[in-house]
């Protein structure tokens, strides 16, 4: 993804980061949830 907005002199590369780990944990989260679900639905 090529960045056109170059000209701001302080990237918020912290904001960024903050915001894909929490994309992350939220996949994990939602991938953790399913499995449970399936397992459970599996074991009944």
């Amino acid at each position: 993804m090529p960045e056109k907005r170059s000209t701001s002199k302080e990237p918020p590369s912290s904001i960024a980061s903050l915001a894909y780990v929490a994309e992350l944990a939220a996949f994990v989260l939602l991938v953790c949830g399913l499995g449970v679900v399936l397992t459970g639905i599996g074991r009944a």
